[in-house]
């Protein structure tokens, strides 16, 4: 088997992989005020959180970027912090009085940003079944995702 097509292979198993964990994990939000220097598994559901979108995103790579989300409340994520409270002004700013971004997780963040993670958490993944080629005549394979309750 050539080297693109072992890549080709793994990549695609990484990818199935990732659209069952995608369709069985919720996305949570922090259930409590976080400031910077604060460290806690909040703080690391906060970072998944704000890294679902490139506008937040805590890093492009290294510490805090997507799959490397950590317990800490940094600098990079006092700055993601303050980008979503400008984003969301209207409802985490405005309320308080504020024009300017504080970079805390009050009552007011902690609102918004439970309310993006469940509507995040609502998303059904787009079908699997429509990038894959056409059947071939053996029989799938059984699906690597573990069985849900229904």
């Amino acid at each position: 088997m050539g080297a693109a097509l072992r890549i080709g292979v793994l990549g695609f198993a990484l990818l199935t992989a990732g659209i069952c964990a995608a369709a069985a994990t919720p996305i949570s939000a922090p259930s409590h005020t976080l400031r910077p220097g604060d460290e806690s598994s909040d703080v690391f559901l906060l970072q998944v959180l704000l890294n679902t979108s490139s506008s937040t995103q805590i890093a492009a790579t290294g510490s805090g970027a997507p799959g490397a989300e950590n317990n800490y409340y940094g600098t990079k994520t006092t700055a993601a912090v303050r980008r979503f409270q400008s984003i969301h002004a209207g409802d985490i700013l405005a309320p308080q009085g504020l024009t300017a971004p504080t970079g805390i997780v009050g009552a007011s963040t902690l609102q918004v940003l439970q309310r993006v993670a469940a509507g995040l958490s609502a998303k059904t993944p787009a079908p699997v079944a429509a990038a894959m080629p056409a059947p071939s005549p053996t029989p799938p394979a059984k699906s690597r995702c573990a069985p849900t309750a229904a």
